[in-house]
């Protein structure tokens, strides 16, 4: 049993080193996978819920550095409007 104490030991005393390559693995995710969109000025992604694709949008997120692109929520707007006008 006194071989078990002393290991026991030996792991509390190590110190936990930060995970080199993984530690901003999830947010070099979202920089690829969210968009910023410039006209109503709102990120955007695409999503999947129970095999439906929609479009999930943050309204207190950061787009610094992020893709812009025109969201869904948009082109749809802009398109309404032409045919009210037309």
């Amino acid at each position: 049993m006194n071989w078990f104490n002393k290991a026991w030991n030996q792991r509390d005393n190590k110190k936990q080193l930060p995970k080199k390559g993984k530690a901003n693995y999830d947010s070099k995710l979202a920089d690829k996978d969210i968009k910023y969109c410039p006209t109503c000025r709102v990120c955007w992604e695409w999503s999947y819920q129970s095999s439906k694709l929609y479009v999930e949008r943050y309204k207190d997120f950061v787009g610094y550095g992020k893709i812009k692109q025109v969201c869904t929520m948009c082109i749809a707007k802009k398109g309404e409007e032409k045919n009210e006008q037309g």
